[in-house]
């Protein structure tokens, strides 16, 4: 059973997703063919170009949807695909103009609407909780790629059930 600690942090984790879900629905949006779900590629991408299978991984996405979120993405002009400088045989994703544009936006929207949110905090406390924030995010990624690495290696007649896994 969890401790307190963890059984609050967890709640008001699940409420964070919650309230980003609800303001999912009431940000301005740069692109209206653009699903919140792809930011984070197109994040990913404008970082770094990398290879499709390289970014599934780093989103803890599967191979066939992030194909075809690029894919769609692709069609909007947003990313391209680009020579791999270390197999000219392979494609990386890179991002296009109009793709930096699109992050550009989002970047300056998101960041005005936390700049209201957290207007009471000092800069001090900002500057902790980004700190904090990004620590436990990069725990929580390794976490993750713990857990499908174990979960990849368990048969899968020996895993849980959906009704025998706890909240």
């Amino acid at each position: 059973m969890p401790t307190p600690p963890a059984r609050t942090l967890g709640d008001h984790l699940m409420r964070l997703v919650k309230l980003i879900q609800a303001g999912k629905h009431l940000m301005q949006v740069p692109h209206p063919d653009v699903d919140p779900f792809h930011y984070p590629i197109l994040f990913r991408v404008w970082a770094e170009p990398q290879r499709l299978s390289d970014l599934a991984q780093a989103l803890h996405a599967d191979v066939s949807t992030t194909s075809r979120q690029v894919s769609h993405l692709t069609q909007l002009g947003l990313i391209e695909k680009v020579p791999d400088p270390q197999d000219r045989r392979a494609a990386q994703l890179g991002i296009t103009e109009q793709g930096k544009a699109f992050v550009l936006a989002l970047r300056a929207s998101r960041n005005q609407q936390l700049d209201e949110v957290m207007a009471g905090w000092s800069a001090e406390d900002r500057d902790q909780f980004t700190h904090l924030l990004a620590r436990f995010l990069d725990d929580l990624d390794v976490g993750l790629q713990r857990l499908r690495e174990a979960k990849s290696s368990v048969p899968a007649s020996s895993q849980p059930t959906t009704d025998q896994q706890e909240c």
